[in-house]
């Protein structure tokens, strides 16, 4: 049986595609390149949330590690630093020390981000005011960590420069850090000059008074006596933590195995909406997964329950720190926050006295909050990397690392019940 997949390609193009019975990773990423009008390049492929590089050849077979339902991202390879292609560009482009009037975005250098030192490839540049440092935006091509490839940075000029030696080798120089009296952005992390008065990457507005304490952020606009501080709420860890975590933050009676039973009726009483491509399987198999309580809720869950509660549902990705608002452009009044580590959802409350639930959809303030809070807890490491994470077969004891290592030995034995390693 075929399988059926949301892609996304190039320019944020979404198309739903089907993935042919044993159908080879090359193969399906070949026929992608035609089906998107891809001219940039070869295609890499991601999947799973947030985005991750499937490290796959060419030959392995696409149903060993993905499954229907799944969102994928295909990405242009163009540029990777292991293509012959890559290193013509390189030999063509490298400078010694590159200013804003050398260089240019697509080409490649070196960063020196402290711990090592990675190959980039700018992606935009931001020429500041007079006496501003200039800034780069780069994609992480190359890296001795290899979590960092694909990344999309930040680069200050004159703290941590760019550059290519005469040999085409690292040029490993000294970072300086960045004066105490930048401001970071609550929406990009970028750091600031401390006379601008909005972001130089993304355009968000300083917000002034920002702090924050463990598990909370506090932010007050610059632009109003308006504040908002933002604090994670846990939530039970037992497989339902979506559905308690909604009906906490929407103070609602419903049980998870309730609010199971509501996603179903809304799956059964409008097959149009709720059809097989995006629920991921047929609109029977999927019924009986979601009444299944040792099923986990996710991305379609959450865009179900927020046409049921008529209310935004965003979701934060701790670990990239991406924002999906689901429900959004609905004209619902309101939105709840949700924190996702990898493998659970944790509520977002604010307040000092922590007992604001929800707030207006509109509210930038509460939004740019919830941004602070959810950077205060990636730097302290409060995610589950699902790349790396440690995982037993609960069938036959096989070991395995990270979520690809999962779906592979999913896919060869048949064995669904991992746990994580302790």
């Amino acid at each position: 049986m075929s399988l059926r997949l949301r892609a996304r390609g190039p320019g944020g193009v979404n198309k739903v595609v089907a993935v042919a019975d044993g159908e080879t990773v090359g193969a399906f990423l070949e026929r992608m390149a035609t089906s998107f009008e891809n001219k940039g390049g070869p295609f890499e492929l991601l999947c799973g949330y947030p985005p991750k590089l499937v490290i796959a050849g060419h030959e392995d077979k696409m149903d060993t590690f993905i499954k229907s339902g799944d969102s994928v991202t295909l990405r242009c390879k163009a540029g990777v630093a292991s293509s012959s292609s890559t290193t013509a560009n390189i030999q063509k482009k490298k400078r010694s020390v590159p200013s804003i009037s050398n260089l240019q975005g697509g080409d490649f250098a070196f960063y020196n981000h402290g711990d090592g030192v990675d190959m980039v490839r700018i992606v935009k540049l931001h020429p500041g005011p007079p006496a501003t440092p200039e800034s780069y935006t780069a994609v992480v091509e190359s890296s001795e960590e290899q979590s960092r490839i694909g990344r999309e940075i930040n680069i200050i000029y004159q703290s941590t420069k760019l550059s290519l030696d005469n040999e085409g080798q690292l040029n490993k120089k000294d970072s300086r850090a960045p004066p105490s009296s930048k401001w970071s952005c609550t929406a990009c992390t970028f750091s600031n000059e401390s006379s601008a008065k909005a972001c130089s990457i993304c355009s968000t507005p300083r917000a002034d008074g920002v702090s924050i304490n463990g598990g909370a952020a506090s932010l007050r606009s610059a632009n109003s006596h308006q504040s908002k501080s933002a604090h994670r709420h846990k939530i039970i860890d037992d497989n339902s933590c979506l559905f308690h975590a909604v009906a906490f933050l929407l103070r609602r009676s419903e049980t998870p195995a309730q609010m199971r039973s509501m996603i179903a009726a809304a799956v059964r009483s409008d097959p149009g909406l709720w059809c097989d491509a995006i629920l991921g399987k047929t609109r029977e198999e999927y019924i009986r997964f979601i009444v299944d309580p040792t099923k986990w809720g996710g991305q379609v869950e959450l865009n179900i329950l927020c046409s049921i509660v008529r209310v935004e549902l965003a979701a934060v990705d701790i670990q990239s720190g991406r924002m999906d608002i689901y429900g959004q452009g609905s004209g619902y009044a309101t939105r709840v926050y949700l924190l996702f580590s990898g493998i659970h959802f944790d509520a977002v409350v604010f307040g000092d006295r922590q007992d604001t639930r929800e707030v207006q959809a509109s509210d930038s303030v509460a939004q740019r909050a919830v941004e602070v809070l959810a950077t205060s807890l990636r730097s302290q490491g409060a995610f589950t990397d699902q790349t790396t994470m440690q995982l037993v077969c609960k069938t036959c004891g096989h070991e395995m690392s990270g979520d690809y290592e999962a779906r592979l030995h999913a896919g060869s034995s048949g064995h669904k019940d991992f746990a994580m390693k302790k």
